[in-house]
This record gives structure tokens, sequence and C-alpha cells, in this order.
């Protein structure tokens, strides 16, 4: 599966033609414009059209009824490495064990998993001292092959250590 990456997930189906509403897991860095099909529970399906609805997309894709579309709901939704548009930027399964570290160098622990509950993405960091946080507000400054970097000061105002 490295050819392909989780670029959305299915949140409910949209209208009665089996359009779906996905909400967007790559901060950002992916057009569903710039893929062709897309891969939903172990499915190739051609994308039809896909546009922006706020901060989500609405994808109509070939073969996907009204029926369907309720089954395929909270299922995830992958595309093409080859046909990503990153703009530069990152996706979160590309952040899983990456280390964590502040803007000063500071290593904070390893970057566990990452799961999204709607609101945010939420980051589970193992380490010396485990933790996760809600990815709002910014968090976030910048990520490369090697590390990602955490604005210290935004990081403390949502931090929540594990027992």
């Amino acid at each position: 599966m490295k050819d392909v990456i989780e670029v959305g997930l299915i949140t409910k189906p949209h209208g009665i033609k089996g359009d779906l509403k996905v909400k967007d897991l790559s901060f950002g860095n992916f057009s569903f414009k710039n893929a062709s099909e897309v891969l939903v529970d172990a499915t190739w399906f051609r994308i039809l059209n896909a546009s922006k609805l706020g901060s989500d997309y609405l994808l109509s894709l070939e073969g996907v009824s009204l029926d369907l579309a309720n089954k395929l709901k909270n299922k995830s939704i992958f595309a093409r490495r080859n046909e990503v548009n990153d703009n530069g930027g990152y996706f979160c399964a590309d952040l899983i064990n990456k280390p964590l570290k502040t803007e000063s160098g500071e290593t904070l622990g390893i970057i566990d998993d990452i799961q999204n509950f709607g609101a945010s993405d939420v980051f589970y960091v193992k380490g010396e001292k485990p933790f996760l946080f809600a990815n709002i507000g910014g968090i976030i400054l910048s990520a490369t092959d090697n590390e990602v970097v955490a604005d210290s000061e935004k990081l403390k105002e949502v931090i929540s250590y594990e027992d």
C-alpha cells in the first residue's frame, strides 16, 4: 500500500444520487480533482465529480448509488501517491513514527498515531512521558522526512498527558 495514501474519510451520503461528503485528511495538501479514481473499502472508483463543500469535499463516484453510499459511511478514501499534489505539505500517514520536536530542537517523543475526531486530528506521542494533543490553531509548524516541529507555546495550551 506504499503507492496509495489515505486522503479522506467518508462522513455521510449527500443527497439522493449517492454523492459522498468527505472529510479531508490531508491538511489541505490534496485535491480530489487531481485524482482520476480513489480506493474505498478495497474497490477502486472512478471520480465523476469533485467539489469543495466548506472544508470538506463532495464526491460523485462511478457506480455508487445511495444504498452503497450509506454502506461506505465512515470508510477511508485512498488515492495514488503519484496523483497527490502535496504543495510541499504533509499527510498524517507520513508523520507516524517521526520525532516531534519543539522549534528550539527539544525532542518531545515519537508520533505513534494520529486519529481524526471531526473537529481536529489528535496526535498520540510516545516517549518518556506519553501525551496527546489536538492539532488546532497551527501547532504543527513544519514536517520533513526526519522530524515534525511543533510550536511549544501553542502545544502547552492543548497537551494532555497520559497517566
